[in-house]
């Protein structure tokens, strides 16, 4: 439920609790409200596993942050699949 006026600023930190190790696709709804205004000026995450990393970019339009391939990581992804795809063609 979204109600209300949520106004950021300063720091958020996130911390993973009880040996949590979020894994990739996973996702947080960390925030709900009926209006926003303003931003953090600094987010902290925790460390992820290797290959992994946090995407914010939902942050201040859903709320949520997620878990993610590293770029590194997906341009390998990726550039592996398209060998795969030539691969088949030839």
């Amino acid at each position: 439920m979204m109600a209300g006026n949520l106004t950021l600023a300063g720091a958020m930190d996130v911390l993973l609790i009880g040996g949590f190790d979020p894994g990739l696709g996973d996702s947080f709804d960390l925030l709900d409200w009926g209006s926003l205004s303003g931003v953090f000026d600094e987010v902290n995450l925790p460390g992820l596993s290797a290959g992994l990393d946090w995407n914010i970019s939902s942050l201040y339009t859903t709320g949520a942050i997620s878990v993610v391939p590293e770029p590194a990581c997906l341009a390998m992804l990726i550039l592996g699949g398209l060998a795969l795809i030539r691969g088949r063609k030839s």
